[in-house]
């Protein structure tokens, strides 16, 4: 993700905090009414592993979730392997968790402002929106119509988090298929790999479009697939690793 993106991905979220700070009254209101709804209780040590939201999901779920995306993830790894070396990775992978971190915590109070502004009435219950995807566009809309660019600004967020995820796993999927499934058994040259290269991305592209119109869901329902193959993902990547080291340890994975 470029440092454009990302600047432009904050600069959405920051218009749309800014504004319901002052549809709100302030950081003060927003955080009593958070606090009121139940909305800050990140000290709940419940054991109970099919609640949600507890201290125990969130920490060793997002802490597997996370080492899937940076420690497994195909694009990911191509990333790093585009660095000229060790230690340029793993200035980037620190450059990358800053702009990381200001992502999720500008996400985070967003969320926060939308409880706020419609605590009385929720949209999603009312039938406003179809989906809690919906909720925050739905928060840009009520609040920024009447500003002239911010409603393009926030769009250009959107666009520009899309992008950003979407091209690399796409370019991701085309570099493996060719590396994985056709240079193994093939003898193309260079100019015909990167043709087709490209076309592996652009089928890639029209089967995501095609996958997107018919199969819609919320956030939530394509994050519990997503997390659904984190286990065999991060098993087999670990199996890789311990099999140099011992041989008992690979079958227990």
């Amino acid at each position: 993700m470029s440092p454009v993106q990302i600047g432009i991905m904050i600069a959405g979220y920051l218009a749309v905090m800014i504004k319901s700070l002052i549809k709100q009254g302030g950081f003060s209101t927003i955080l009593a009414d958070s606090q009121q709804g139940g909305r800050l209780n990140a000290w709940d040590f419940d054991l109970n592993p099919f609640r949600r939201h507890t201290f125990w999901t969130v920490v060793i779920g997002g802490t597997l979730g996370w080492v899937n995306v940076y420690g497994t993830n195909q694009a990911q790894v191509q990333r790093y392997a585009a660095c000229r070396s060790v230690a340029q990775a793993r200035i980037a992978l620190f450059i990358n968790l800053l702009g990381l971190w200001a992502i999720l915590l500008s996400a985070m109070f967003a969320g926060l402002c939308i409880y706020s502004v419609y605590k009385r009435c929720d949209p999603w219950t009312a039938g406003l929106v179809s989906v809690p995807d919906e909720l925050l566009p739905f928060l840009v809309k009520h609040t920024m119509a009447g500003e002239h660019g911010l409603l393009g600004l926030f769009f250009s967020a959107v666009y520009c988090g899309s992008l950003s995820t979407v091209s690399s796993s796409i370019n991701a999927l085309a570099a493996m298929t060719l590396e994985d499934l056709i240079k193994p058994y093939t003898a193309m040259s260079e100019k015909r790999l990167t043709a087709l290269s490209k076309a592996l991305s652009e089928s890639f592209t029209l089967i995501s479009l095609i996958w997107f119109l018919h199969i819609r869901g919320s956030h939530h329902h394509r994050l519990g697939d997503r997390r659904a193959a984190i286990g065999p993902v991060l098993s087999g990547n670990a199996l890789s690793v311990c099999q140099h080291q011992s041989k008992n340890i690979p079958t227990l994975l």
